[in-house]
């Protein structure tokens, strides 16, 4: 599949989203879990508990156009495995894409393209 949760704050924000133990599985030909802000848009303090991806070509990514941010969200535990990653995690933005937290989440995944972790 080429996507799987995709939260897009396009000129508005989206605030205290919560996902809870999820598994996203085989998304080999796209993004996992996509946050994306654009024209203005906001998301901010999004809580992930237990997120769950198995392979996927990304993991998740983080991404805000220059007038835009990603900014404290927060996610607790999950992990990241298997084959066919390019990137386990990736930030990708002109604008603010900071603060936003990993404990105890793990990416293990077995081969990455890009990096396992890339900012």
């Amino acid at each position: 599949a080429a996507g799987g949760i995709i939260l897009q704050a396009h000129g508005r924000e989206l605030e205290s989203i919560r996902v809870d133990n999820v598994l996203l599985f085989q998304f080999t030909e796209g993004t996992a879990l996509h946050l994306k802000a654009t024209s203005q848009g906001r998301i901010a303090y999004a809580n992930f508990q237990n997120v769950r991806i198995r392979q996927a070509k990304r993991g998740i990514s983080l991404e805000a156009d220059e007038d835009s941010f990603v900014h404290s969200n927060t996610w607790l535990a999950g992990a990241m495995s298997g084959g066919g990653f390019e990137v386990g995690i990736i930030a990708n933005a002109t604008g603010a894409c900071n603060e936003n937290i990993f404990y105890g989440a793990v990416v293990e995944t077995s081969t990455s393209d890009l990096a396992h972790v890339y900012v």
